[in-house]
């Protein structure tokens, strides 16, 4: 049975059901056009940054789970992707911190309404393994926007933190100021 988030984290879980829930709702329109599956990870990026309220929340679950930092520590040590990959994914390919992963990695995978910046137009992106021969523009209510999701995001770090939203920090052992010997 899952854990009850922190009461810090109250909001941040709201949010993350919300998204987790979208998800959901999009492979089950959608699931043919989706290989989204464990194991799988042409999406987990190095260098990727999060919300400090999403920072916050992960380096608590390493407090509470000893065997997901000790699981961080070792693929810290054994780099088993040779920096391609985000510094949470075990050599299997597994998200150590899947329990509490960002946001935006939850809405990886669907379409998401994105816009890179304020002159471009918004548009519809996707990973390159899913929806292979769709026409994405035919799917204007299958997806997630990322600008929403990070206003939400961010939102709530201000709740919980006064001008946390201004503050990224990486998703690495390092950034979130954790030794590689596992203390915290």
């Amino acid at each position: 049975m899952p854990r009850q988030p922190l009461a810090e984290f109250t909001n941040l879980a709201a949010v993350h059901l919300k998204v987790d829930t979208k998800f959901a709702a999009i492979t089950e329109l959608r699931g043919e056009h989706i290989q989204c599956r464990s194991g799988c990870h042409s999406c987990c990026l190095p260098n990727l940054t999060v919300a400090s309220i999403e920072a916050a929340q992960i380096r608590q679950y390493f407090v509470q789970n000893p065997s997901a930092l000790a699981a961080a520590v070792e693929v810290a040590h054994t780099d088993p992707h040779a920096g391609l990959r985000c510094h949470f994914l075990d050599a299997a390919g597994a998200c150590i911190v899947y329990p509490v992963r960002p946001a935006l990695c939850r809405a990886h995978g669907v379409p998401a309404w994105v816009q890179a910046d304020a002159q471009s137009e918004p548009q519809v992106d996707v990973c390159p393994l899913n929806f292979q021969g769709v026409d994405l523009t035919t799917l204007p209510d299958d997806r997630i926007d990322v600008d929403t999701l990070n206003t939400l995001v961010f939102m709530v770090g201000e709740l919980w933190q006064r001008d946390s939203s201004r503050r990224r920090v990486g998703l690495s052992l390092k950034a979130l100021r954790i030794s590689r010997r596992g203390a915290l």
